[in-house]
């Protein structure tokens, strides 16, 4: 940010960030050669990758996801020695981070939207003319709006904190869907969603933040919420015997340090969609569940 204002020099830069010039100067090498950054240690400006990312008012801010998770270093040892996350993904005032997760979407969509709706068909999500998807921690919503692109008629409701919706929001504008998003804001335990009015419910990397029974009262939120006949598609952290981790030590340290819930295995997420009345369960390595609606 500092150097799209203008300090575009070592000298200029350490002033700005009150800093050594030693340090900058390293700091400015280390940049320019992960590519953040463009030109020399003698002049610089920012990459596109940095503008589009890393500056204030970037389209795709995602300053404070990175910022914690640079700062999870520092806490990891003691997180460590006492086996409490300093974090609380599931709080409100997490909100930042959720939305820093979701602000990239606006930038990547037109890549991503293409090969999201091909996938999930691979998965047996899809979605028919007319249907109706509840996006239920929603994010950027970019899944359930890759469907709605491209299938007429589909209208998606996200839930999600309100400063997350507003990415959703300016996401549906750039993908021209504003007519065909409709936002709640509210949080997955107390929001009031209509009964069985949905045809598909998207529910993707939240549960991991939910102890057993918010995890349970979710589900069976959302069971009520669809249609008989509908689907539901889940997307959690698993614990396997082929993946004790969740797909890479980064997200599991992630995850550590931003939540006090152990991750599940895959019996216990399906006896809890059975619970909910959820029925032809399929786990989907190795993180996602689809299921009907009976």
């Amino acid at each position: 940010t500092k150097v799209a204002a203008g300090a575009t020099t070592v000298p200029a830069l350490a002033a700005a960030c009150a800093a050594s010039e030693r340090g900058v100067r390293v700091l400015v090498r280390a940049l320019l050669a992960i590519g953040l950054l463009d030109g020399s240690d003698a002049a610089f400006t920012p990459s596109r990758v940095a503008e589009a990312y890393l500056v204030d008012g970037a389209a795709g801010d995602a300053r404070a996801i990175f910022a914690s998770w640079l700062q999870n270093r520092d806490a990891l040892t003691e997180s460590v020695r006492s086996g409490v996350g300093p974090g609380r993904h599931d709080e409100h005032d997490a909100e930042d981070d959720w939305q820093s997760f979701a602000s990239p979407d606006i930038v990547r969509w037109p890549q991503l939207a293409p090969e999201i709706v091909e996938l999930l068909a691979g998965r047996g999500v899809v979605a028919r003319p007319g249907d109706r998807i509840l996006d239920f921690g929603s994010g950027s919503a970019l899944s359930s709006l890759a469907l709605a692109r491209a299938t007429d008629g589909v209208l998606v409701t996200a839930v999600d904190r309100a400063a997350v919706l507003t990415t959703a929001t300016r996401l549906a504008a750039e993908m021209g869907l504003s007519d065909r998003l409709t936002i709640v804001a509210g949080d997955v335990d107390t929001v009031v969603l209509p009964e069985a009015s949905f045809d598909l419910a998207l529910f993707a990397n939240v549960a991991q933040y939910l102890d057993d029974a918010r995890f349970a009262a979710a589900l069976r939120r959302l069971r009520e919420s669809l249609r008989s006949g509908g689907t539901v598609y889940v997307v959690s952290a698993v614990v396997t015997d082929d993946d004790p981790g969740h797909m890479t030590w980064a997200t599991n340290v992630e995850m550590f340090l931003a939540s006090n819930i152990d991750q599940r295995d895959v019996a216990t997420i399906t006896r809890m969609m059975t619970d909910a009345g959820f029925t032809e369960i399929r786990y989907i390595a190795p993180t996602r569940f689809v299921a009907t609606a009976p």
